[in-house]
């Protein structure tokens, strides 16, 4: 009997012991990133079309985390109405001023733009809203090169038309 007892005591440690080690490796993944101003319901329902807002249109990232080389780095994405898009890893981002936008070459019919300024490399990005497309364009520069920003377009996305 104590031997039975024995092995019904040693399952038990094990399973509980099985079952901490795979809540830790749960734990270990990548958190998720959730946006720190979600929109309430009342703005949900406002929306008549998937046209989005021009004030929801914005880029996102997590605070930047060190890696192996003690850079700072991080996920960039542009946020409109419930999608995120991922864009890249960058460093250090900020947004970037609309006072600034002729500075760094960013037109006026920009909606947002932000930047990433690390170890002399320098990356802008901005978005645009057209008719029935929201697009982003990034630039990258050398600190030492003094050419003005030359933008390409990296990602559009179809939105209905506006009314």
């Amino acid at each position: 009997m104590s031997r039975s007892l024995f092995l019904i005591a040693f399952i038990c440690l094990f399973t509980a012991a099985c079952t901490q080690e795979a809540e830790q490796d749960q734990s270990a993944e990548t958190p998720v990133i959730q946006d720190p101003n979600p929109a309430t319901p009342e703005q949900v329902e406002e929306r008549t079309s998937n046209l989005p807002n021009p004030t929801d249109i914005r880029f996102y990232w997590a605070e930047p985390t060190m890696d192996d080389n003690e850079v700072p780095t991080t996920e960039l994405y542009a946020r409109f109405d419930r999608n995120r898009i991922p864009l890249g890893t960058v460093n250090a981002p900020s947004e970037l001023e609309k006072e600034e936008w002729e500075t760094y070459n960013v037109p006026d019919e920009a909606i947002t733009a932000a930047y990433s300024f690390y170890a002399g490399l320098l990356e802008v990005f901005y978005m645009v809203r057209t008719n029935q497309t929201i697009e982003i364009y990034r630039a990258e520069q050398d600190e030492m090169d003094s050419d003005p920003l030359s933008y390409e377009l990296i990602k559009m996305y179809p939105v209905a038309p506006a009314q």
